[in-house]
């Protein structure tokens, strides 16, 4: 990289540390007036967390002039940054030593002079240039067959041999999406996983991850989580795999975005959904609620836990598309349409297409998983 150019995405926290002679006043002025300033005084470490805190909430694009900083106040500061979703970079002066990062957080770029050029790049789940259309697909939660059905249906494959399908590019040029849950509770998980990497990777489909999915990576990288709600049949279906395999798959779970802006921005894919603050947004806050929703705190009958429903005082001008709770009929409640309408458990299997806002759905031949939830109208 040419380390004059510096990569600028929506939402960074650029971090420069300094010394008395340094002349980061100029490479302010001369490439990053854009960008709210904030000094970052290490003879005053205990107020610095704080402080800094308080102005990401107004502010996605920060300088931070970091001085006499030491490895660990660099850490501090990209710890805070991003976990407000901002992309971190520290810019090495001329003349001065390179602090030691951790760089799987931290892009170190040295400059050679003071006059850096910034290429804008779009935050990973800012895909408003594509428009569409779209078919976007709701919960599958291993229901293969449907799925096939629902493909065929919506143009994007058709039969083969038996039971088998071929996927196809669309004639009208349709692209698929995944609103996330592909796993769990339905018979034919593996399949399922194997057909939608296909269609990701030969036919450019959009997959975010759904919070079984984002379960289904922890525990194939290794982290011990109780196996419950349906994730059981998924653990034991894996278990066929070589290490190999199960190390592709978890690596491929684990890179699924949890929301994408589309169209332009009118379009925000999110599995729980997700409020308007929160578009574009690469936080924890936002990757929680789009993989989990607002929760309450509190369990249901069935053991499950509860959420509010957000949507109810959603005023946004982005259409929202999402899956993760159940109704018996797509429900649309202020642009913000749910489209999970619990194939698995006996309903259907839904897409919803854009711009239409039609939907096309498919039904099991019987129910695979059983729930005590009561499903909303």
């Amino acid at each position: 990289m040419d380390v004059d150019h510096i990569p600028f995405p929506d939402q960074v926290c650029i971090i420069v540390p300094t010394k008395k002679w340094s002349p980061v006043g100029l490479v302010y002025e001369n490439a990053f007036l854009q960008c709210h300033r904030f000094v970052w005084d290490t003879q005053k470490p205990k107020l610095q967390p704080d402080l800094f805190e308080a102005i990401l909430s107004d502010h996605k694009q920060i300088f931070v002039e970091a001085k006499d900083a030491s490895a660990k106040a660099i850490a501090d500061i990209a710890r805070i940054a991003r976990r407000n979703g901002l992309h971190c970079i520290m810019l090495v002066l001329p003349r001065h030593d390179e602090i030691s990062v951790d760089h799987s957080r931290v892009d170190t770029i040295r400059l050679e002079g003071l006059e850096p050029v910034l290429e804008r790049q779009p935050m990973p789940n800012d895909l408003s240039h594509l428009h569409g259309p779209f078919d976007i697909i709701g919960d599958v939660h291993g229901c293969y067959d449907e799925l096939c059905q629902l493909l065929v249906k919506l143009g994007h494959a058709r039969q083969s041999c038996g039971s088998d399908i071929e996927c196809i590019s669309h004639a009208s040029g349709r692209r698929l999406a995944f609103v996330g849950d592909l796993t769990d509770r339905g018979p034919k998980n593996l399949d399922v996983l194997r057909l939608v990497m296909l269609l990701e990777q030969e036919h450019d489909a959009l997959v975010l991850a759904g919070n079984h999915d984002d379960k289904l990576a922890r525990h194939l990288n290794g982290a011990d989580l109780e196996i419950m709600h349906g994730m059981q049949v998924t653990v034991r279906e894996l278990a066929c795999l070589t290490s190999s395999d199960r190390q592709k798959l978890a690596m491929w779970l684990t890179s699924l975005k949890t929301h994408f802006v589309l169209d332009g921005g009118n379009l925000i894919l999110a599995h729980a959904g997700l409020p308007e603050a929160l578009h574009g947004v690469c936080s924890q806050a936002a990757r929680a609620h789009a993989l989990y929703g607002k929760p309450t705190g509190e369990i249901d009958e069935a053991g499950y836990p509860t959420s509010e429903d957000w949507a109810q005082d959603y005023r946004g001008a982005a259409c929202v598309v999402h899956g993760h709770v159940i109704y018996e009929k797509p429900r649309i409640l202020n642009n913000v349409y749910a489209i999970d309408t619990g194939c698995v458990e006996g309903g259907e299997l839904t897409a919803m297409q854009w711009p239409e806002r039609t939907f096309v759905s498919v039904k099991p031949p019987c129910t695979y998983y059983q729930s005590n939830r009561r499903r909303r109208t």
